[in-house]
């Protein structure tokens, strides 16, 4: 039998205190300690496992990776100890207190913890899986990275809590009351937040994927860069949230009000807001392909610069919302009231207008072409420099609308209203007028200016193409347009005279110098003769009898001196 285990039997007996003991490695299963004091001890790997402490207090003691499994601590205290990595899981906490205990790593796993007190605990990294808490408990935890996944927080209030980096997956929160508190990129992956009350609490860049807010109201409240996947929150309401850059595809926001939400460059693919309030809405660059609006009240949104192709908002009441510079191609706005709407810049290829109301709406710019704009209100419309090549306008109604610049061939105007309308500078070529009215308005055709037939440029009024005469200089060469016919005359002719008069006289004299000099001028009489050939073949196709004959007396030099320098070499030898 261990010595230590009879010391600790004798200090239980007398109820003394065990101080500055070392204890590490103790095996003590199925021990039975009552009402000892133990200061400063070291239970370092010690197995406590299925023993019975009570009425017992440790204070400064270090009980790291100490094996505590099933076993009964009742009325017991441990303060200031290090309980890191011990693992406690199946024991049983009655009436027990943990102060300023450092259990970082510990293994807690499913206890009940509500007959427990935990003050100024650390539990970062700790497995508290499917747990059992009070709100109070909670309060005095550090759980930075711990596994509190499974865990019923259900009907707690829980303020100023710290779940950074925490496991909360399938994690109850029914009911539940959260407020000031933080879950920085923590785990809540299929956790259930129905009913609860969330207030101004961060859950950037957290994972809520599959996650249940049915029914939940928040508000105030930061899910920027979060992952909201397959979020389930039908009939929430929301409040002045944030979600800046998170995740919403597949969301279901079916019946939910919202309110002042920032929705900025948040992914939104096949999300659902059927039947949902929807007021004073930001989704500034949000990528909305697949998303649900059906039968939503959308007040005032602001969806500039959205990605929203073949988006489905046909009957929506939508007066001054914002669409600037958006991706609306082939979207359906049939029968919408989007006066003064902002559509400019936007593109709306094959969009769906029919019957839509965009009167004093500014469509500067806009991509309209093929749209279907048929008895489309456009009264005092901006559409200038707006592109409606082959967009359908019949019985369009455009009174006093601005069409400045716009292209509009092959545009169909059958019966359109353009009284007072302003169309100066405008592109109408095949564009079709049948029983327009026209009256009042002021149309002026855009000139077509003449182009240059070798590059498309536009002529200057003398009928020359500034772009063609500026490079025409610097291609003379590459396009063998230049004359090189009297260049090669003078190069062969001036070859000539250096080679036969010069190297003559030259070589006839015998002294070392005029010999040097002799190589030197048949050296330049060969590189002139080089340089005419080369020009031969790089000038003009068509050249004269004289340039072809000044080719062929180059070439004649280069062989006959190159003949003679081999002579004169192999004679000095």
């Amino acid at each position: 039998m261990d010595d230590r285990l009879t010391l600790i039997e004798q200090l239980s007996q007398k109820g003394e205190k065990a101080e500055n003991q070392d204890f590490t490695g103790l095996s003590a299963r199925n021990a039975d300690w009552k009402g000892i004091s133990f200061y400063r001890c070291n239970f370092t790997g010690a197995t406590l496992s299925d023993s019975t402490i009570s009425g017992c207090r440790f204070e400064e003691c270090n009980l790291q990776k100490t094996n505590l499994k099933a076993a009964r601590i009742v009325g017991s205290v441990f303060l200031k100890c290090s309980l890191k990595e011990a693992d406690l899981q199946s024991a049983v906490l009655e009436e027990s207190g943990f102060i300023s205990a450092d259990l970082e790593g510990a293994k807690l796993a499913r206890l009940d913890l509500t007959h427990a007190t935990f003050e100024d605990c650390n539990l970062k990294n700790a497995g508290l899986r499917a747990v059992k808490l009070t709100a109070l408990q909670l309060a005095g935890m550090t759980l930075e990275n711990a596994d509190l996944g499974e865990s019923d927080f259900s009907n707690l209030i829980l303020m100023n809590m710290d779940f950074s980096r925490t496991r909360l997956d399938a994690a109850v929160f029914k009911n539940a009351h959260i407020s000031e508190s933080i879950f920085f990129e923590a785990n809540l992956e299929g956790a259930d937040l129905s009913e609860a009350r969330i207030e101004n609490t961060r859950f950037t860049g957290a994972r809520l994927r599959k996650a249940v807010l049915e029914q939940a109201l928040t508000s105030n409240t930061d899910f920027s860069l979060a992952n909201l996947i397959d979020l389930q929150a039908k009939e929430s309401k929301w409040q002045r949230c944030k979600f800046t850059g998170a995740n919403l595809s597949n969301a279901d926001f079916r019946s939910c009000a919202f309110f002042g939400c920032d929705f900025s460059k948040t992914q939104f693919s096949d999300a659902r807001f059927n039947d949902a309030d929807l007021v004073g809405l930001s989704f500034f660059q949000a990528k909305l392909r697949g998303t649900v609006f059906k039968n939503a009240a959308l007040a005032s949104p602001d969806m500039e610069e959205v990605d929203f192709p073949k988006a489905d908002l046909g009957k929506q009441n939508l007066p001054r919302a914002n669409f600037k510079g958006a991706n609306l191609e082939e979207a359906n706005f049939a029968q919408a009231n989007l006066k003064e709407a902002d559509l400019s810049y936007s593109q709306l290829t094959g969009a769906k207008l029919s019957l839509a109301d965009l009167s004093r709406a500014s469509l500067a710019g806009a991509v309209l072409n093929r749209a279907d704009l048929s008895r489309a209100n456009l009264e005092r419309a901006n559409l200038n420099f707006a592109q409606l090549e082959q967009a359908k306008l019949q019985s369009a109604n455009l009174t006093s609308a601005t069409l400045a610049s716009a292209k509009l061939s092959g545009a169909d105007l059958t019966q359109a209203n353009l009284s007072n309308a302003l169309l100066e500078e405008v592109e109408l070529s095949q564009a079709v007028l049948t029983g327009a009215n026209v009256k009042g308005a002021k149309i002026k055709r855009k000139e077509k200016k003449a182009r240059c037939p070798e590059c498309g440029g536009v002529l200057d009024n003398s009928g020359k193409c500034a772009a063609c005469t500026s490079a025409e200089g610097a291609e003379l060469l590459l396009k063998r347009k230049l004359d090189l016919n009297p260049l090669i005359f003078f190069l062969a002719v001036l070859a000539g005279p250096l080679l036969w008069v010069l190297d003559s006289s030259f070589y006839l004299a015998k002294s070392p110098f005029l010999a040097a000099a002799f190589f030197g001028s048949l050296l330049i009489g060969i590189l002139l003769s080089i340089a005419a050939v080369v020009l031969g073949f790089t000038g003009e196709r068509k050249q004269s009898p004289a340039a072809s004959g000044a080719r062929f007396v180059s070439l004649f030099n280069i062989a006959a001196w190159v003949l003679v320098g081999i002579y004169v070499l192999l004679g000095k030898g």
